[in-house]
């Protein structure tokens, strides 16, 4: 199933796949074979161990030792199945960059602008602390895509965090990408919880905690 989905999403384009390491060495090794024959196969990634877990969180879902101790672990196998790299917290990069050398990719949300708020994640880092660690990508969600201008949010980070230059040119290239790659640009997937015979009204009730300590929207279906 993994292979189908990978080569499926490798058909449309799609330049960065991931899957979760935990799946095991099997499941990550059909994922490389099904992406291997594409001229431009994607980058293969595995998830390691999510930002929003903190220590105690991990414990109650059954994981022993530290976040670090399990996302090194999850990460070598990632790398011996024939991953390109791994997603990870960006407290993780330095030592992950110790143990599998800097060719390894590292793709790091919980990456919060100095002041932001850091919303659902629990091991984060400035992008500038994230770049000094070792991070290969940066994924910055919210402190962008929430801001009232994202494109001088954007631009805020490039300046003050990374110390890159801003010009028209970059300016023109982020607008571009927007233009081209509007939301639901593939679709989109709707569906009701009754499809899964699950009553509504109770779900919300369930997480209507959760829901309002980080100030999540309640979507329409449809």
């Amino acid at each position: 199933t993994v292979g189908r989905a990978c080569s499926a999403a490798a058909d449309l384009g799609v330049w960065m796949v991931n899957v979760h390491a935990s799946g095991g060495r099997r499941m990550m090794e059909a994922a490389r074979e099904a992406v291997e024959s594409f001229h431009d196969r994607p980058l293969l990634i595995g998830v390691t161990i999510l930002t929003s877990l903190a220590p105690e969180e991990l414990a109650e879902i059954g994981y022993q030792g530290s976040p670090e101790d399990n996302v090194r672990r999850l990460a070598a196998l990632a790398r011996d199945s024939g991953l390109d790299g791994v997603v990870c917290s960006p407290r993780e990069a330095q030592p992950l960059r110790q143990d599998l050398g800097g060719d390894f990719l590292l793709v790091t949300p919980g990456v919060r602008p100095a002041g932001s708020d850091a919303g659902d994640q629990r091991r984060v880092m400035t992008p500038q602390e994230a770049m000094v660690a070792g991070s290969s990508y940066l994924v910055i969600g919210r402190p962008v895509t929430k801001a009232p201008d994202p494109l001088a949010a954007l631009r805020r980070i490039y300046e003050e965090f990374l110390g890159r230059p801003w010009d028209d040119a970059l300016a023109r290239t982020f607008a571009e990408h927007g233009r081209r790659n509007p939301q639901h640009k593939y679709g989109r997937h709707v569906y009701a919880l009754s499809d899964f015979g699950l009553d509504e009204g109770h779900e919300r009730g369930r997480f209507a905690s959760y829901s309002a300590r980080f100030a999540i929207p309640q979507e329409a279906v449809g």
